[in-house]
């Protein structure tokens, strides 16, 4: 995963790429009690945010289109998020948690990917979202 993802802990959020084809990718995580965002969000009754879930998905589908247009990770750029819609969350998700992560291309367009993405918890909608990529060349210097 890391070949094909800038992402790096704390902030890499899947766990493990179960499947992908040319259209679709489905990957799985557990959501650990240790996890950063837990010490604030909220102490005592720990909730995964909603932004994490998000990006969760982003990351899936920023997976999918490294694998598709062949980005390395070690490259200057990264699949970079340029819209997110219809985003609806279900369910809350909280420490202990196996979700299981899915995006889709759905197609291409002057240069940007549109996808859809869901997290699922034991088998119950947890997230769902349409969001759009765009590949940039050089996101940086972290300067």
């Amino acid at each position: 995963m890391e070949a094909r993802l800038p992402h790096r802990e704390p902030f890499l959020f899947l766990d493990e790429i179960v499947s992908i084809t040319d259209r679709a990718v489905v990957a799985r995580r557990v959501v650990r009690a240790e996890e950063p965002q837990f010490r604030g969000h909220y102490p005592g009754r720990p909730l995964m945010p909603g932004v994490l879930l998000c990006e969760t998905v982003l990351q899936a589908g920023a997976y999918l289109m490294a694998c598709k247009t062949n980005l390395d990770a070690n490259m200057q750029g990264a699949p970079v998020v340029t819209r997110m819609n219809k985003v609806r969350f279900k369910r809350m998700v909280k420490p202990g948690d196996q979700l299981e992560i899915s995006a889709e291309h759905v197609q291409s367009k002057l240069g940007a990917h549109y996808l859809q993405g869901r997290i699922h918890s034991d088998g119950k909608l947890v997230c769902d979202l349409e969001f759009a990529v765009m590949l940039v060349a050089d996101v940086g210097d972290g300067a």
